[in-house]
């Protein structure tokens, strides 16, 4: 690193802890200590060194005590931890060294998982490269306990490519685990390989902008992520904790924005959508929220943050808290804003127990049912609502002209994937199911906004791992328990051939089952993306094809059409829901022409 980009407070920092593997040792200990553990029993070795080092540290500075006891047989140490760990009912941590020193940790790690005791097992370790070299006093640390561990981490050597606050909020998932509220607490593991220096030996950053994240990361008071939870006895009432860290977010920040991710398609919404209505806060919905098409720009709506124009109105508006809803964003620009302004106020509202914060950038993880929360709001801050519906605070029409120049646009496009979301979403009956298939498809409905129209839809989606398989026997099954729903799947071509063989259950089909197979030729989304320009490596990716879809379609005897227009796209699907049987609707698609069709709609501006 250059001296010249050196401030005070960062020299001063480097010149205490001087090498990556100390520093990425403080960032571990700084947020044990921060998310409540107090106790640490130390088992001597030289691999543990900058562990030991930031926790020697740490006491020294903290205001509060940190019990740290040496012991020289790890079995021991370890059922010391367990003992505290009984007797406060907060985790106890143990460190040791490498190789054989973690595995005398097991018996203990055994009764903490049945006996339900949180404990918190730190292992340094050699890196990879030298466990597979068979280096001394190096064993195959990972997941060494088995399932006797709730959770295991292995952030992998400290390293510049990897985020601080990544690394943070993975020790602050760890010590939730560990204490798993409202139920059973139990033991994790968290494996740290680490390279020589071990010492205190300078080595230099590639630039300043790490080790600066990592000081600003230690002046935080409390955890980079901290996780509201409440107890079973607390399910219809909010904890005083959760009033707190939501009056402040929505009444008394100065910008708001609230997001909802993914939301389970049988999910009732009904709390939500009456929140969304009352709160004078500009909002946010992803398609798999299945809430995008209940609302409008004229409600409050806001486009995707795809849109280049709402990714930038955002940084300037310089957004005070976030609350969001749900599971993740189809959109990764949405996380790459929060990467950007890591001053946000992000309060996440989800009952999943799994880590979902792909920005590392949540402050405050409610654990509870999104809809149910939303319903407490409701109940338990009438007052600020009813203020708030009086402001009339939201500037309901800042995105019309935009929206109404990409439509523009589309209007007057060939057939290509903006246009036939587009025409969809206006064509597809009210109360009826839309399945969205992954990559391009997904994508091109979550763009969608309506400036005043609204509509009631179920989406179905597979974003779990975003997979391209199985979308047409998904959609069998999901007929299976929805016996009156009208029913469109809208798939891409590459994903429909994936899926070929689940066609034969479609045979006997006597409702509309009408699937969309946007044929491109290939996996046309890396057209869309950087890649596309390096066109020796394109034809590996992109899977280009030539297939006749219409024989496939002939093999099951399931009626077929192909189109190239949006007027052909409207009279097939119009005919095909008055259909008693499943339609095959192939909609053939240029792909330089869609790409086109995009290039064109990012150069519209805001202002």
């Amino acid at each position: 690193m250059k001296k010249e980009i050196f401030c005070p407070d960062l020299q001063k920092f480097l010149s205490n802890w001087k090498n990556i593997s100390r520093v990425w040792s403080l960032i571990i200990i700084d947020q044990l200590i921060k998310s409540g553990v107090r106790y640490f029993n130390i088992s001597p070795g030289l691999r543990n060194a900058p562990l030991i080092k930031a926790l020697v540290t740490k006491k020294r500075e903290a205001s509060f005590p940190i019990d740290l006891t040496v012991g020289l047989d790890e079995r021991s140490a370890a059922f010391r931890a367990l003992g505290q760990a009984k007797a406060s009912g907060k985790p106890s941590a143990l460190l040791c060294t490498s190789g054989t020193a973690l595995a005398n940790y097991f018996p203990a790690v055994i009764e903490a998982r049945i006996s339900g005791v949180p404990l918190v097992v730190l292992s340094a370790d050699r890196p990879s490269e030298l466990v597979e070299a068979g280096a001394n006093q190096s064993i195959d640390q990972n997941n060494l306990f088995g399932r006797y561990t709730r959770f295991f981490l292995n952030p992998g050597p400290p390293s510049e490519d990897t985020p601080p606050r990544s690394l943070a909020t993975s020790i602050n998932q760890a010590i939730k685990e560990a204490q798993n509220t409202p139920f059973m607490p139990g033991p994790v593991h968290i494996n740290i390989p680490l390279r020589e220096p071990l010492d205190e030996s300078s080595t230099t950053f590639n630039s300043r902008l790490w080790p600066e994240e990592v000081l600003s990361l230690l002046k935080e008071n409390q955890p980079s992520t901290s996780f509201l939870i409440p107890k079973p006895s607390d399910a219809s009432n909010l904890l005083p904790s959760e009033k707190e860290v939501l009056k402040e977010a929505l009444f008394k920040s100065n910008k708001v924005l609230i997001v909802v991710g993914h939301l389970p398609p049988a999910s009732s919404k009904e709390g939500l959508k009456k929140l969304l209505k009352l709160l004078q806060k500009p909002f946010n919905l992803d398609v798999t929220s299945g809430l995008k098409y209940s609302f409008s720009l004229a409600d409050g709506a806001t486009p995707a943050f795809d849109h280049p124009e709402v990714l930038n109105h955002y940084d300037n508006e310089k957004i005070d808290s976030i609350i969001h809803f749900g599971g993740r964003l189809t959109s990764k620009f949405y996380y790459k804003f929060l990467e950007k302004n890591p001053s946000v106020n992000l309060i996440s509202v989800q009952n999943t127990s799994e880590k979902e914060d792909p920005s590392y950038r949540t402050k405050y993880r409610i654990l509870r049912e999104p809809n149910e929360l939303a319903k407490q709001i409701l109940e338990n801050f009438k007052n600020e609502l009813a203020n708030e519906n009086e402001k009339e605070t939201i500037s309901k029409n800042i995105w019309n002209s935009v929206v109404l120049k990409k439509r523009a646009i589309i209007d007057k496009s060939p057939l290509t994937f903006p246009a036939i979301s587009k025409s969809l979403v206006e064509l597809v009956p009210n109360d009826s199911t839309l399945f969205l298939a992954n990559s391009t498809c997904i994508r091109s409905f979550d763009y969608y906004v309506s400036v005043d129209k609204v509509k009631n839809l179920t989406i179905m989606s597979h974003r779990g791992v975003s997979g391209i398989e199985g979308m047409i026997a998904s959609s069998w099954g999901y007929l299976d328990c929805k016996k009156e729903d009208p029913f469109t799947l809208v798939i891409g071509d590459i994903s429909f051939i994936h899926d070929l063989n689940s066609l034969h259950f479609l045979t006997e089909e006597s409702r509309p089952f009408i699937i969309i197979v946007v044929n491109n030729g290939g996996g046309g989304i890396f057209n869309l993306l950087p890649i596309s320009e390096e066109e020796d490596i394109m034809p590996f990716i992109s899977s280009p094809h030539k297939t006749n879809l219409k024989y496939a379609a002939k093999t099951f005897g399931i009626s077929f059409t192909s189109i190239n227009t949006i007027n052909q796209l409207e009279g097939a699907y119009k005919s095909a829901l008055q259909s008693k049987k499943a339609t095959i609707i192939e909609a053939i698609v240029d792909d330089e022409v869609n790409r086109n069709i995009y290039k064109q709609l990012k150069t519209v501006r805001l202002n």
